[in-house]
């Protein structure tokens, strides 16, 4: 199940410390696909999936029909409404693939996560008004964002003073900082839809595990 879906099956939005915790897991298949050379190009929440059963608390990075190389230009067609409020200002601007380009969207799908009101263009279904829209945000992101997380102004400062990659292993020690800033108790945490507890690699420091793929 995506986690589009399942925000909607538990009533419209997930506890912020569970928002840190999707995005941390994300970021965890990201790195490793970035380490191998490649940019997934469209991050969202419907192409991120949780397990079933005993794996519920798993979260699988999915769908890499649009996966290319670090650096290659590729012709880009037109975002449908799930893809276009997360897709980056360079993909709104067919730019050549990076792994800046794939954190943009990441840190879009944590702002929706966490608060969906801060991604005011979400319901606008006109490209050129969304990267506008998304242009605006970033010449104000610190006001925009607001006092909400100060782990989430680390991460935009990081996003905006980068160019075509990120240093993910600073942007794994603010998601760990965001968390722990939110959740009472990190070594007993359980997001909403799983029973019991649940260890939380980019928040826990440990060794990434390896990459759920799908297609």
């Amino acid at each position: 199940m995506n986690i589009e879906k399942l925000r909607e099956m538990i009533g419209g939005k997930f506890r912020p410390g569970s928002a840190f915790y999707i995005a941390g897991e994300v970021l965890n298949a990201l790195g490793e696909l970035h380490g191998h050379g490649f940019v997934h190009r469209d991050v969202k929440p419907t192409n991120i999936c949780v397990g079933v059963g005993g794996q519920s608390s798993r979260i699988y990075l999915i769908d890499f029909g649009d996966t290319v190389r670090t650096g290659k230009k590729i012709k880009y067609g037109v975002p449908d409404s799930y893809s276009l409020p997360y897709w980056s200002i360079g993909n709104h601007r067919r730019n050549a693939a990076t792994e800046k380009n794939d954190i943009e969207g990441w840190f879009y799908t944590l702002l929706d996560l966490y608060d969906s009101s801060l991604l005011s263009w979400k319901g606008e279904l006109n490209e050129p008004d969304v990267e506008k829209a998304k242009t605006e945000f970033w010449g104000d992101y610190q006001n925009n964002i607001g006092q909400s997380s100060q782990a989430l102004l680390s991460i935009a400062d990081l996003i905006n003073s980068a160019e075509d990659s990120i240093d993910e292993a600073k942007l794994k020690r603010y998601v760990r900082a965001g968390f722990e800033q939110l959740v009472k108790n990190p070594k007993k945490f359980a997001p909403e839809w799983v029973r019991g507890t649940v260890t939380q690699t980019a928040i826990a420091g440990a060794k990434t595990k390896r990459l759920s793929v799908q297609t």
